[in-house]
């Protein structure tokens, strides 16, 4: 079951999906590395003064894991009647339906292997500018390889996120969505 509801502003609500396992493991893996670090320079700072030049390194550490938290990773996705935003804790992005194409599933063979071009990866997920073979350039908010939706733009890259709820997010944004006129379609006056 799914978090997703109405919003205040009339919109329908879809948190991020829980971490996959692979996302899971990578975490609490990076987590334990960087504590283990800060561990190692304050003991090191302990035991020499001369060694107090690891505490911003330490802290430096500590403004990564935030700054991956609350900027690069969202909380979720709205879809209203003429936008998705992608819902971070400290800012939104806002995508105008009037430029979406189509939305629907994609599997991580579909995708086919992706790689980073700037972002976070690991930590909570995989967020960021990506590319790969099959989807060429692609903003991604995943945070779970298994619920993964491929939002296609006209004039932008297209976006890949994982929402709790893939299937009722697809339905809820393409319902929202413009059909695309026919060749030869007039418009109307």
């Amino acid at each position: 079951m799914s978090d997703s509801g109405s919003t205040a502003g009339g919109g329908r609500w879809y948190p991020l999906a829980p971490m996959d396992r692979m996302f899971q493991v990578m975490t609490w893996l990076l987590l334990v590395l960087m504590a283990v670090l800060a561990g190692g320079f304050a003991i090191a700072a302990a035991l020499e003064p001369e060694a107090w030049v690891g505490i911003p390194v330490t802290l430096s550490i500590a403004l990564v894991v935030a700054g991956v938290w609350y900027y690069a990773r969202p909380s979720g996705f709205e879809v209203t009647s003429d936008r998705l935003y992608i819902r971070f804790p400290l800012r939104t992005r806002e995508v105008p339906l009037s430029g979406v194409v189509q939305a629907g599933r994609i599997t991580k063979d579909e995708m086919g292997l992706a790689l980073r071009l700037w972002g976070a990866g690991g930590l909570w997920g995989g967020f960021g500018l990506m590319w790969s073979r099959n989807v060429g350039k692609f903003d991604a908010y995943v945070s779970n390889l298994h619920r993964m939706v491929r939002v296609d733009r006209r004039d932008g890259r297209p976006l890949v996120i994982s929402p709790a709820d893939p299937d009722a997010f697809v339905a809820e944004l393409q319902s929202r969505l413009e059909p695309e006129p026919t060749p030869g379609e007039r418009e109307p006056l």
